[in-house]
């Protein structure tokens, strides 16, 4: 889990940089059932 201080952060260079590693290239195939789920904090309605 991540909490992000912007939700833009997944699509710049340093993010991508650090996604793709040798290891993470090694264990991307065993990756099943992968969720995403962008979530905010709930703010009542006045």
């Amino acid at each position: 889990m991540y909490h992000f201080a912007r939700t833009d952060v997944r699509e710049g260079d340093a993010w991508k940089k650090a996604a793709n590693t040798p290891w993470t290239e090694k264990m991307r195939p065993h990756f099943r059932d992968y969720l995403r789920l962008e979530c905010r904090p709930y703010q009542r309605a006045r």
